[in-house]
C-alpha cells in the first residue's frame, strides 16, 4: 500500500504542475494500480495481466458495494458521459484494431467487434455490472499502457500527438478517479488477505 500510495502522490504531483504532462501521469497511475492489484493472491504465473486485474476488480467492487455509498459505480456513471465514453469510442486503444493492422486474419472484422464491445459496455452499465464495465474500460487502458510502457508512442510528438493525446487525457482522468478509490477500499479492509509483494524490502 505504501508503494501504491507513493505513486498516486507522484501522479497527482504531475497533474498539479503549471504545465502538467498527462503521459507521465498515466504511467504513474498505472504503476500505482499495478502495485495494488499485483499484491493480490496471484493466479498462475502464465496468467495474463488482464485476468489478474479482473480478479482484483471482483474483490474491491464486492467490498465497495457492501458499504453505505458505492464509490466505484458512482465514479463510472459520473465519468461515462465524458472520458469513459470517449475512450470506448476510440479504436486506437482497441486491441483487435491493432491485430488487424498486423495482418491477423482473425481480426479482419475488427469494426464489428468494436461496435459490439461498445454495446456490451453500455449493457453492463444498464445492468449495474460494475466489474464487467471496469473490465472493458481497463482492457482499453491496458492497450494505452502498452503503447506507453513498451515505447510504442513518441512523447509529445507533433505528428502523432493529435491522435494520441485524446486517449492519454481520457486515461489520465479515468485512472485519477478510480485508482485512489481502489487503494482507499484496500486500506479500509486491512484485515483481508491482499497477498504479498513480489519484491519485498530486504535489509542488508
Amino acid at each position: 500500500m505504501r508503494r501504491a500510495i507513493s505513486w498516486v502522490e507522484r501522479a497527482e504531483e504531475e497533474r498539479g504542475k503549471t504545465n502538467p504532462d498527462p503521459y507521465a501521469a498515466v504511467v504513474f497511475y498505472w504503476i500505482a494500480f499495478n502495485a495494488a492489484y499485483g499484491m493480490h493472491d496471484p493466479l498462475p504465473e502464465h496468467a495474463d495481466a488482464r485476468r489478474k486485474f479482473r480478479q482484483f476488480f471482483r474483490k474491491v467492487v464486492k467490498l465497495d458495494e457492501g458499504g453505505e455509498q458505492p464509490r466505484i459505480y458512482n465514479i463510472i456513471w459520473d465519468k461515462y458521459s465524458g472520458p469513459i465514453r470517449s475512450l470506448l469510442d476510440n479504436h486506437f486503444v482497441f486491441a483487435p484494431f491493432w491485430k488487424h493492422q498486423h495482418g491477423d486474419p482473425e481480426h479482419a472484422d475488427w469494426e464489428r467487434k468494436f461496435r459490439s464491445d461498445k454495446r456490451r459496455a453500455f449493457m453492463y452499465l444498464k445492468q449495474n455490472s460494475t466489474v464487467a464495465v471496469l473490465s472493458v474500460v481497463f482492457d482499453r487502458l491496458y492497450v494505452l499502457r502498452n503503447q506507453l510502457i513498451h515505447g510504442e508512442a513518441t512523447w509529445r510528438d507533433i505528428k502523432t500527438d493529435e491522435t494520441r493525446r485524446p486517449q492519454v487525457q481520457d486515461g489520465e482522468r479515468i485512472l485519477s478517479a478510480l485508482v485512489p478509490v481502489f487503494i482507499d477500499i484496500m486500506m479500509d479492509h486491512p484485515h483481508l488477505r491482499w497477498g504479498s509483494s513480489h519484491y519485498p524490502v530486504i535489509r542488508g
